[in-house]
Formats: C-alpha cells, structure tokens, sequence
C-alpha cells in the first residue's frame, strides 16, 4: 500500500485544559511538524491516540524505514485494508483487552455525564465499535443556551381560551406571521420564517400547548457513535423521525461577534468548526457549542442532509438572541445518523434554506449551489451522498 500523502513526524504534542477565556479560547495549536515530500509505503500500524483536541493520531512503521511516527487520520485513506486489520487487532487481540474493558467503563461514565440533566428526554447511549477512544470531554455538558444575562425582558403574552392555542394566538402570529405548527409538533412549512412560541406570561400550560415545541425539548431518543470514515464521533437516531418533526436545539454559549471571529481562527486551524451565527436579523452574537454545548455538538455535516435549522423565539423578543432548533428535512428512519449542512451555519433570511423558491414542500434542490462562507478556510468534506467535496468553499 502506498502512502500518496506527504509523511510527516510529529516533534511533539501540546498537553493542557482548554481554556474558555476570549483571549485564549482554545488550546495552543499543534507543533509544527517536518514534512518529507516523497511518497512512503506503509508497512503495519501499531498502536493509536487521541490528542487534547480529540484528533485521531495513529502509530505506524514504513517499509524500509525505522522510523515510527504519529500520523493523523487524513494521512491513511490510501491504506484501508492496513487500517482494517488494525481495528481488528483493537478488537480481538489480548493485548487490547484490558483497554477494550477500560472502554467500556470511560463510554458509560460519558454517558451518565450527558443524561445528568435530563428532564423529560430520553437518555443518550455511546457507543464505539471502531476503535477505543472516547469522546471528547473538554466541554461542560449544558441543556440550555447560555445567552447574555442582560437580555431584553419577554414581552409576549397569551390568554387564548381554555388555554387552547391556535391559528389567531398573539404569540405564534406575532409580526404578522402565521401559526407554525400542525398536530403533533410537526412544523408546517420549511420556508425560512421566524417562529415565535408561548413564553412564561402565558395563560396556556407548557405541557399541552401546541405552541411549545421547540421549548419543551427532545423527544427523539439518540445514540452517539464513532464513525469508521474519521468524521470523529456522529449522532445518530434510535427511532423513526417524521418530516418536519423538531429534533434537538443547537445549544452552546452565546458571544458577540467579535469574540467569535477570535476562536474561529483557532478553530479553523484545526479543521473543526464549532460556530453557529445567529444573525437572522442582525448579526451580533454566535454560538459556540466547543466550551459549552449538548449533544447537537455532535451532529456531523453532509452536503445532502437530513436536518435544517429554524430560529425559534419564546423567552425574549430580542431580535439578535434566538434559539436554534434542527428539524427533519425528509422522514428518516431509525439508525440513521443526523446530519445538517455546515457550509449554511447560518440563519439570515437569505441564505438559510436551499430550497426552490416558492415551492414549500420541495426538498433541497440538488442543483443549488452553497454560497462560499467569507473568511472560512477550505477544509476536505467526507461525507458521501452528493457531496461537494470541501467545506466553506
């Protein structure tokens, strides 16, 4: 098997906590590392880490060479049947035992770690049949958004009869838009308007109201996997989702612009992006699910995705402060990992929906062209249904 990829020796690897202050949001960023221009042959992978930013680094020997260095994953897609036996050897050999045992134990203690702060929602299981990382744990697991403390107060407010909600409930009609839901939750449309929920002021009860989708939480149960194909780690459904039904909310911590544009040069270092703006209709604060984030932060990209994103409004009416809800782009069917489109991580009235215009129950045209995302470097996509190849083009 020949290595087409340029060989590369690690000097050495950074060690620490990552850091949420805006002056140093994330950890230093790697080494540099010697570059070897020649193509090499791999001869057997031996061992394999995971680095403090959850990057798959693995051990490997060269045909007529010595030297075993630390390559990343991206260095092994010529060589899949020498990753194959490897991974094999992670699951059967005794040598790998007491780690597989060891696995076992870290994957349930990150499982109780997310499920911890449940309330009403199904517990998360983890799983890792490819290899015996765990995910990364350099994040505080938070159910919901942490928006700025100095938000405007809510301002929405029903007293619809009997507590019923409908079509002429103030709330869902705000600023001349319409009721979003039909029975069961299910969004209406998938055209890139503004939803507004019941809030606390109102007469209606949480639990029943048809106007409190998005507020009362998932209801999907979710198991989080690693992927064979070095995506990292995936979210995946354990039940059948309908169209247009509410999935889960993009949660992270909420900061300005500016302190985004800082940690997304870090981020972007790395090939990771964590950033969500939130600027459907001003652009002044992003998320940022890398600090702070639940299980959405899992959630993988795909050109062809089964998921897109809706602003939803319910404890204030600030235009700049919004809750980010992912729906169900099609039916998807149990087993299926969720995906939404980074290359759209954001939520203007202009480019949020890749969908014909005028056509509202028309899915993602395969003909419509992602607009290029300024400022975003070009990373390589590795999904695989019609995919366009790199990231933030």
């Amino acid at each position: 098997v020949i290595l087409l990829l340029n060989r590369t020796v690690m000097s050495g690897s950074d060690s620490g906590i990552a850091v949420v202050e805006d002056e140093a949001p994330d950890t230093p960023l790697p080494k540099k590392r010697r570059t070897y221009k020649k193509p090499y042959e791999v001869n057997e992978i031996l061992d394999m880490t995971m680095d403090e930013n959850s990057e798959d680094y693995y051990l490997m020997t060269w045909v007529g060479y010595k030297d075993q260095t630390w390559e990343p994953f991206s260095h092994l897609d010529r060589c899949p049947e020498k990753l194959d036996v490897f991974r094999e050897k992670l699951r059967t050999h005794p040598d790998f035992k007491e780690s597989r045992d060891a696995l076992q134990d870290k994957l349930a203690t990150f499982a109780s770690k997310i499920n911890a702060l449940r309330i009403n929602e199904p517990a998360i299981t983890v799983v890792n049949e490819v290899d015996l990382t765990t995910p990364c744990e350099k994040f505080t697991y938070i159910r919901n958004a942490a928006f700025p403390t100095n938000r405007e107060p809510v301002s929405l407010s029903c007293d619809c009869k009997g507590g019923a909600c409908g079509a002429r409930c103030p709330c869902a009609t705000y600023d001349d838009n319409v009721f979003a839901y039909k029975a069961g939750g299910i969004l209406k449309t998938n055209r890139n308007v503004p939803i507004y929920e019941c809030s606390e002021n109102c007469s209606c009860d949480v639990n029943t109201c048809p106007n409190r989708v998005v507020q009362r939480g998932r209801t999907v149960k979710f198991e989080l996997f690693k992927t064979h194909d070095g995506r990292g780690w995936g979210m995946r459904t354990k039940e059948k989702i309908q169209k247009h039904q509410f999935v889960v909310e993009y949660v992270g911590e909420v900061i300005t612009t500016e302190q985004a544009e800082k940690r997304g040069r870090l981020y972007d270092a790395r090939g990771r992006t964590y950033l969500f703006d939130m600027d459907f209709f001003v652009e002044d604060f992003t998320i940022d699910a890398k600090p702070y984030g639940n299980e959405a932060r899992f959630i993988n990209h795909a050109c062809r995705p089964n998921l897109f994103t809706r602003c939803v409004w319910w404890d204030t009416i600030d235009t700049s402060l919004q809750h980010v809800a992912l729906f169900a782009r099609r039916d998807i069917e149990a087993g299926e990992e969720l995906s939404f489109n980074y290359s759209n991580s954001s939520l203007s009235r202009e480019t949020a929906v890749l969908t014909p215009k005028g056509d509202e129950n028309v899915e993602e045209s395969d003909n419509v062209e992602i607009p290029a995302v300024p400022g975003k470097q070009t990373f390589r996509c590795r999904c695989t249904a019609k995919c366009k190849k790199s990231l933030f083009k």
